[in-house]
């Protein structure tokens, strides 16, 4: 299994590669990306199992990068990273047809 971590964040990129006991959790390859256009990149060149991903990012949020991932046929698993504490920002896209299979 290989994860995609996507974050503009490049702290919170690395944090979590190097301190996550992957290899525990049966994930055999760690994907990084810092924006969308890396991240599909990633997509493309690589079988991607899971993504964990920022929700606001500049160029392109974390939604649009699954929602073009749902697009073009990938089947993931996601989780979503965020510092906002309100919500309300997720309830449109996640009622969206390209996401309902979270």
């Amino acid at each position: 299994m290989n994860v995609l971590i996507v974050d503009d964040d490049r702290f919170v990129v690395k944090l979590l590669k190097e301190k996550v006991d992957w290899g525990n959790l049966g994930i055999e390859h760690v994907y990084t990306a810092h924006n969308i256009r890396q991240a599909k990149n990633v997509f493309i060149k690589q079988n991607i199992h899971l993504l964990i991903s920022d929700i606001e990012m500049p160029y392109g949020s974390g939604l649009e990068l699954l929602a073009w991932a749902r697009q073009e046929g990938y089947t993931i698993q996601t989780i979503f990273l965020t510092n906002f504490a309100d919500f309300i920002m997720l309830k449109k896209p996640l009622s969206s047809k390209a996401l309902n299979t979270i």
